[in-house]
């Protein structure tokens, strides 16, 4: 339990760091308080993000230190402007500067300027007006708390029980590139999204956020460093950006209060993209983009408001550095909006002035440009083409609209009352002639209908996230979810105002449809999350043979304890071979489950290395890696897996250029000797005889 604690304390805090320093910037740019709260975020990544790009070019690496150095100056910069300000303004009442009267001078209603510091010091001794403000702020948000308790309790407890400890290893899919690419910034401190992730699987670029986060969390090794990111994510950032959007849409306190569970009740968002498929950067950007939205309809409201035109900037760059495919989500979205602001302008063109006349155009051709430029995009067409399954349109828009989920879990109709609250939440917007939202959502909604259509130029548009239908439908279901707290918001009103004109009957009629809603909605949604995790964490509840088995984890210790300094691991990497240098501090060859995407030295080695004693290129490898090549045998990995991308782990005989150096019975570590160069030699004579004799 005080492994727990500590958990969950460090991904509140993480939460805060996210949020705080960007907030504070925005607020000192002139963003107002909700505004700078959804911007918040985004410019937060942007700073951290350009921090671990330039380090490297300083020298310096990315620690614990350094992060905390550079948040704490981006809160100095957003504070200093308006303490700058408190503070002259003070000191030039005390002072008696001309045209500030003195209190003598002054009439009862005059406007009282701010104290000065010594005031203000001493007017802290009675706190009677910081108690009364107080109690304000925590009447106007005590619905988010309860918002934000309503996902994080229930969410960390299905984790907790699924995981057991902070360290538990995830299992799955994508988790052992991100476990890799985490140790391998914590002991290299070269955390930029261009260069980090070479090291790990030989490419550039990678939306890293996520492990640079997590590779300073004081005390905590890679492991639980990822799960405290995962609990911050789907606990807190998600809930929170809920909430930023149902306000921006007007939302009061029961929306507020409800927006953030009905978000997380389908298996799509985080079931199945995070607590699954570990999809972590993607999952990071699915929970972000209630932020950019909220800044986007903020500044769209009131376009003339520069601290709103910064909030919405940050925040879509922040969405884009979380993944470039849900940047690209925003782009269209922004460029659809952009279409629509020109046919505003030009709706008033007799009224406007020349020079307005001649710009009104402009934000239009400025949108269809940048859709262009995307549509004829080679790299995006090729991503956009990416084999998916196709549905016909018809059934792919019913999917879209009921966020219908896997057969394993229900019917196309599972998630009927949430469809049904969240279109009469968009009737209602539409009603009150919020269209920006409803444009908003239009496009997402055509986007999941692009990914499951035939391919075609159109493809495009989805290949930021390679056509990948389940990460659209993981933004619907978010987007479902704060529509229908939104229009059960609503009715919670109109409750209210029922009897306050005395109709109890009419009222409690509202209530019970109420509860019966939001119990319909959150029917059975912790019960699915629950199958979704433990099919990452529970070895009993895995789809696949476990990566590392019970007992496997005190083996590898007892390796790091006996294995040469140098040592350099092959074998299947989808076992405790890959996970080698995240447990401990030895060296992996392959830190990817996937030879598709690794250097072309790995890809080979992976469908050669039985060949080593035959194939002089593979001991040519291992020799020019260095160290001293072990092979680690995973005598539980199922063949057929390993026969798929790495055959050459396959069939390997052991008996000729191996020595046996610790076995567990089901885990056997082996030093490669065939590539030393006397055995090199000697297996080139044998070959030279066999030669002659033939």
């Amino acid at each position: 339990m005080i492994e727990w604690t500590a958990a969950i304390a460090l991904s509140s805090l993480l939460l805060l760091a996210l949020v705080v320093p960007g907030t504070l910037l925005l607020r000192s740019l002139g963003a107002s308080g909700s505004t700078a709260l959804a911007g918040g975020p985004g410019l937060s990544m942007v700073v951290i993000t350009a921090a671990t790009i330039l380090l490297p070019f300083l020298g310096l690496p990315w620690t614990l230190g350094t992060a905390v150095a550079l948040l704490l100056g981006t809160c100095a910069l957003g504070v200093a402007p308006a303490a700058l300000r408190w503070w002259r303004r003070g000191a030039e009442r005390e002072a008696g500067a001309p045209g500030i009267p003195e209190e003598s001078e002054a009439g009862a209603d005059a406007t009282d300027p701010a104290p000065g510091p010594r005031r203000a010091l001493a007017g802290l001794a009675d706190p009677r007006p910081l108690v009364g403000l107080l109690i304000a702020r925590v009447r106007e948000y005590w619905p988010a708390l309860i918002g934000v308790l309503a996902v994080a309790v229930p969410q960390t407890v299905v984790l907790v029980q699924a995981m057991g400890r902070p360290t538990a290893i995830f299992q799955n899919h994508d988790a052992m590139f991100h476990l890799n690419l985490i140790a391998e910034i914590e002991d290299s401190g070269n955390a930029s999204l261009l260069t980090s992730a070479h090291a790990v699987n030989g490419g550039g670029y990678y939306p890293n956020l996520w492990h640079v986060v997590a590779a300073v969390l004081p005390g905590a090794p890679p492991t639980a460093a990822f799960n405290i990111v995962l609990l911050m994510v789907a606990t807190l950032l998600t809930p929170l950006g809920c909430i930023v959007l149902v306000r921006a849409l007007g939302g009061g306190g029961t929306a507020m209060a409800l927006a953030p569970f009905a978000a997380t009740v389908t298996m799509w968002f985080p079931g199945l993209m995070l607590y699954f498929h570990g999809q972590t950067p993607t999952a990071l950007s699915v929970a972000l983009l209630p932020f950019a939205l909220a800044a986007v309809l903020e500044w769209f409201g009131s376009k003339t408001r520069r601290g709103a035109l910064c909030a919405a900037m940050a925040a879509v760059a922040g969405v884009g550095i979380g993944h470039a495919g849900a940047g690209q989500i925003l782009l269209v979205v922004c460029a659809v909006l952009a279409v629509v602001w020109s046919a505003q302008l030009l709706a008033h063109w007799r009224s406007r002035g020349w020079w307005a006349r001649l710009a009104s155009p402009l934000p239009a051709l400025a949108g269809l440009l940048l859709l262009a430029v995307m549509g004829a995009s080679s790299t995006l067409r090729f991503m956009g083409t990416y084999y998916r399954t196709e549905v016909p349109a018809g059934r792919a828009l019913l999917n879209a609209l009921t966020l219908a989920p896997f057969a394993e879990v229900g019917t196309v109709w599972h998630h009927l009352v949430l469809m049904l609250a969240s279109l009469v939440g968009l009737g209602l917007l539409i009603a009150r002639r919020q269209w920006t939202f409803v444009l908003c959502w239009a496009v997402i909604l055509i986007l999941d209908l692009i990914a499951v259509l035939p391919a075609g130029w159109w493809s495009a548009y989805v290949g930021g996230w390679w056509r990948d239908e389940a990460r659209y439908r993981a933004v619907l279901a978010v987007l479902a979810g704060i529509l229908a707290a939104y229009a059960l918001g609503r009715l919670a009103t109109w409750c209210l105002e029922a009897l306050r004109r005395g109709s109890r009957s009419m009222a409690v009629a509202g209530i019970l449809v109420l509860a019966l809603a939001v119990g319909a909605i959150g029917h059975g949604s912790l019960e699915d999350d629950s199958l979704w995790v433990r099919r990452a964490y529970d070895v009993d509840d895995m789809i696949h043979v476990p990566w590392v088995g019970p007992g496997e984890e005190q083996f590898m210790a007892y390796l790091e304890r006996s294995l040469p300094d140098d040592a350099v691991v092959y074998g299947y990497p989808a076992s405790g071979a890959g996970l080698l240098p995240v447990l401990t501090d030895v060296e992996s060859f392959h830190r990817i489950n996937s030879v598709g995407g690794d250097r072309p030295d790995k890809r080979y080695v992976g469908r050669a290395f039985d060949e080593l004693r035959t194939d002089p290129k593979v001991c040519a490898i291992i020799n020019e890696v260095g160290g001293t090549p072990l092979y680690y045998e995973d005598r539980t990995v199922d063949p057929r897996e390993v026969r798929g991308e790495f055959p050459g782990y396959l069939d390997v005989d052991t008996s000729q250029g191996f020595t046996l150096l610790a076995t567990n019975g089901q885990v056997a570590i082996w030093r490669v000797t065939a590539c030393d160069p006397l055995a090199q030699a000697s297996q080139a004579g044998l070959l030279d005889q066999q030669r002659d004799g033939s």
